[in-house]
This record gives structure tokens, C-alpha cells and sequence, in this order.
């Protein structure tokens, strides 16, 4: 399934041409967007009788979030392609729909839409969901025949409220006849549906384009490329260099600055041939991930980490920095001419931005700053305890940030941060921790905490995964219920895509003094 971060709606299926045989029966340009509790009705065949239903899965469950696809209730000889007794796979423009798909999958009536066929992640599902576009396979069979049918849907992970877009769909009439995800059966010369783009790649690393087009069969594929914004292009040779070139897919290996280039696909049949947009390809130093963290607040006596990835290049050294100035090895520094730096025995003068300098046959590249900040033990007798008592992590939820801005709450012993969601509240909000004044002396008097609301997911600290390799575990939490907990109210908790889930939960009750 196709994943993106913006959704362009003109980019869709009605531009493209199909290679199906009968008279297909196209919606045209829908565009149809669902939320809340609206929904869609498919007539596919155009017959005035509804096939099935597209909407989400209620408004109030757990499951509101997901598109849901249904052929239970509409015409009887309407099925939905899809896993047995579980959901449905979204497709990629141009899979052929045809007696090969529908034989290598169980048809079901029913189901939730997967991001893939060959795994378990749900469209809108928790934890956050992304921006989604893909194709639903779908057939007619009246115990006869069997006709095949699209159905092109684009799911917008908006938050609070997601929204699914019913593009458009298509059927062939002609009963046994395959159809492509996306076809329209427009014959001509090819159209190309997605041309390739724009990209960057590091000296010497690899970089691909790619381009999408539907026409009469077998279509013929020659890759070009030619000085930027000249217009002119020759084409590429098959070598190791470049890789794909008579292809839909176009390998560049080992990339020079003499790749910097345009580069098209220029796509024929029997009926002519189509050239894509450009895409120019450009190629840099070094292309270098995020430092990890990004950001660390940790105890003084405490270690801190950090570590950078070549994701395109050939690097040739390393070089850390403090505040802009070169770090070396020795009892403080470790690693400082590698991938990952470690800084030992933390103490207030080691607070600043941390980044790295990466060198290459070609240049330098730079990575991104990351800023360490250092605390003194002030915690009272309570931090003292967790620091002697070696946890894996420890959030002291002390943050002052506008969790609206969703800042780090930083775990204070390994920087395995977590993020504020929006509806938290916390320091900025006044909320106000265990203190000596109430009773607890092992904290400090400015002491503040986090609020979370029950059944929202906006109202949660997400944490990154802690990856622990026990079979125990110990958690520990100061609680302070403002009423009465439901049963199973999640202070600590991880759950899976299935809903399982497991963690630490709490659950009180007043008692005859109104107390809970």
C-alpha cells in the first residue's frame, strides 16, 4: 500500500488507462469523503442495487478509527477480496485483479482494511496512524460467473477526526476478465499515472526512481536522462551502474556527481508512447539520519549516548562536537571518531549541543544537533532511592513544557524520552505532585506531575519501545485519582494491533469516608 504524507486528489485513478477487454462501467471522479458516522453505498454495476458499504466502524468503540468494508447487507452476489475471517488487503495501483488474485486469497464478506497483504497493520489503527491510498478487490458471482471490480480509496489519518475518501471505482463486465487497480479501460497510447521524482542520494550510495503507467499490453519501458532542464535525454545503458533501465523501476549504484542529471521514462505501446515528468537526481556529500536523541536530560554521575546513521554515502571519519568545538577520546569522551559517542560521568560543565561532522571522498556533511542537559540530584530521598536502585528508565514527569507543543518527558536515566500528547497536562498546567506539605517527604517542594483522561488518545505519554529481555518486570507509579478509576485504567500499559495488552493498571474505589 502506498503511504504519503500529503494526498493529492487529481492524482487518481480516472487519468488512467485501462487494459481490461469488456465495456467497464467507471464512477468517474467521486472524491467521496466519509467521517464520522456517514457512509458510502457501492453500486458497482451500475444496476441500482448496493453491493456494499463503505464507512468506519463505529462511533464510540475502539475501533472508530478504522475503515471498515461491508457486503453482508448488500447485494448478495457482492464479495469483498480479503483475508478469511479477517480483513482486507489494500492494493497498489496497477495489481491485476483477476482468477490468479481471487484463487490465492479466501473471499470474505466483510473486514477492516490492511496496509498489506502480508501483515497485521490495520488502516486507522492505534498507535498513530498514517496517511494512506490503495485499492479494495472486489467481485460479483451469481454461481456462474465472476466479474471483477475496484475500488479506489484514500484514508486521511486527520486527528481528532480521520476521514476516508471514496476516489472512484471500476467494474469489467465481461464475466472472467481481469482488471488492473485502477484501470479505466481508456485505450490509447500509455498514461502514466505516477512519474518519478525528485530524489537525493549520497556519494557513492544507491537511489531508485520509478514510474506507474496503464495501457494496452505489453507496454515498453526506456529509461533517459539528460543535462537539468535541457529537455534533451539519450538513453541509459543496462550495466552495473544503472540498473532497470527498459523497467518500471531504475536502480542508480555507486552515484557520482555525474548523476546529477534529469531523468525520465518514456513508456510505448502499439498505439504510441508517453514520456514522464523529470525528476532530477541530486547527489551530496552524505545523507545522514537524526541524531539519537535529539534531545537527553540526565542525572549528574549518569552516562549519555548518542548516535548518528549513514542512511546514503560512503563515510570516511567522524568527528563529534561539543558546542561546535572537536571532542577526542579519553576518561570523559569514548567513540568521538565513530558512529556513536559516549560521555561518561556527566557532570554540569558536559550540558550543551552535541552534533557530528562526517567526511566523505566528495566533502562533508553535517549532521543535526542534539542538546544534553544535565541535573543535579534535587529530587529528594525518593530520586535518590531510583537512582540507587538502577532502573531501566525513570520519568519524573516534571516538565514544564505546553504539552500542547508535545515536548519530550525525558526519562532521566537512559534519554529513552517519551512525548506529551496535546490533552496531558502537566507542569504548565499547575498540576501539582506529591509534596512534603501533603505528607511525602521524599519530594521536593515544587514537586509537579502529569494528568491523563481516561479514553483519550491524545491525553497519554507515548514511549518508544523499552525492549526488555526479562520474564519480570517491576513498575512503580505515584497515583493520584481525582474520583474513581474504571477497572483496568492504564497507568503504564503497552497494547498490540490484536488488543492485547499488558502494563500496569489501577483501580479504586471510594471507601465510607469518600476517599478513594
Amino acid at each position: 500500500m502506498n503511504k504519503k504524507q500529503t494526498i493529492i486528489l487529481a492524482s487518481t485513478s480516472a487519468l488512467a488507462a485501462g487494459v481490461a477487454h469488456g465495456d467497464v462501467i467507471y464512477s468517474g471522479l467521486l472524491n467521496y469523503e466519509i467521517t464520522g458516522n456517514s457512509s458510502f453505498l457501492l453500486d458497482l454495476n451500475g444496476d441500482s442495487t448496493i453491493d456494499a458499504t463503505v464507512r468506519f466502524d463505529g462511533l464510540n468503540s475502539g475501533n472508530s478509527s478504522k475503515p471498515f468494508i461491508d457486503a453482508r447487507s448488500g447485494n448478495p452476489n457482492a464479495w469483498v477480496l480479503g483475508k478469511a475471517n479477517t480483513g482486507v488487503p489494500v492494493l497498489p495501483f496497477g495489481t491485476n485483479i483477476s482468477d490468479a488474485f481471487a484463487t490465492t486469497q479466501s473471499t470474505n464478506k466483510v473486514g477492516y482494511l490492511y496496509e498489506q497483504y502480508d501483515n497485521n497493520t490495520v488502516v486507522g489503527d492505534w498507535p498513530p496512524a498514517v496517511n494512506t491510498d490503495g485499492y479494495v478487490a472486489m467481485e460479483m458471482y451469481d454461481g456462474v460467473n465472476i466479474n471483477y471490480a475496484w475500488v479506489h480509496l484514500i484514508y486521511k489519518a486527520a486527528n481528532p477526526t480521520p476521514s476516508l475518501v471514496v476516489a472512484d471505482y471500476s467494474y469489467e463486465t465481461l464475466p472472467g476478465v481481469a482488471i488492473p487497480a485502477g484501470s479505466t479501460n481508456e485505450l490509447g497510447a500509455p498514461v502514466i499515472y505516477f512519474s518519478p521524482q525528485s530524489t537525493n542520494t549520497g556519494a557513492g550510495g544507491s537511489t531508485h526512481f520509478s514510474v506507474t503507467a496503464l495501457g494496452q499490453t505489453n507496454l515498453v519501458y526506456q529509461w533517459k536522462a539528460g543535462a537539468h532542464n535541457s529537455g534533451t535525454y539519450t538513453n541509459l545503458p543496462e550495466n552495473a551502474h544503472f540498473v532497470g533501465t527498459t523497467t518500471p523501476y531504475l536502480a542508480i549504484n555507486n552515484a557520482t556527481l555525474a548523476d546529477q542529471l534529469d531523468y525520465v521514462a518514456v513508456v510505448t505501446n502499439s498505439l504510441g508512447a508517453t514520456t514522464s515528468d523529470p525528476a532530477y537526481l541530486t547527489v551530496v556529500q552524505v545523507i545522514l539520519g537524526p541524531l539519537v536523541p535529539d534531545q537527553a536530560d540526565l542525572f549528574q554521575g549518569g552516562t549519555a549516548h548518542f548516535g548518528v546513521s549513514v542512511i546514503s554515502g560512503v563515510a570516511t571519519g567522524y568527528q563529534w562536537r561539543r558546542n561546535g568545538s572537536n571532542l577526542s577520546d579519553g576518561v570523559k569522551y569514548s567513540g568521538t571518531a565513530t558512529a556513536n559517542l559516549t560521555v561518561n560521568s556527566l557532570a554540569a560543565g558536559d550540558a550543551g549541543s552535541y552534533d557530528v561532522v562526517v567526511s566523505t571522498a566528495v566533502g562533508q556533511g553535517f549532521s543535526t544537533n542534539a542538546m544534553l542537559y544535565v541535573q543535579a540530584t534535587n529530587g529528594g530521598a525518593f530520586e535518590t532511592s531510583v537512582r540507587a536502585a538502577n532502573p531501566v528508565a525513570y520519568y519524573r514527569l516534571n516538565e514544564l513544557a505546553d504539552p500542547a507543543t508535545y515536548p519530550p518527558a525525558f526519562d532521566f536515566i537512559a534519554a529513552a524520552n517519551g512525548v506529551y500528547g496535546a490533552d496531558v497536562q502537566n507542569g504548565f498546567n499547575a498540576v501539582a505532585g506529591p509534596t512534603p506539605a501533603e505528607g511525602f517527604s521524599g519530594f521536593t517542594s515544587t514537586n509537579v506531575a502529569a494528568n491523563i483522561t481516561l479514553a483519550d488518545t491524545n491525553a497519554v505519554v507515548a514511549l518508544k519501545p523499552w525492549n526488555l529481555n526479562t520474564n519480570t518486570v517491576t513498575i512503580t507509579a505515584w497515583i493520584n485519582p481525582s474520583a474513581q478509576q474504571v477497572s483496568g485504567a492504564g497507568v503504564v500499559y503497552t497494547r498490540s494491533t490484536n488488543l492485547m495488552v499488558c502494563g500496569l493498571a489501577y483501580h479504586g474505589a471510594a471507601n465510607g469516608n469518600g476517599d478513594y
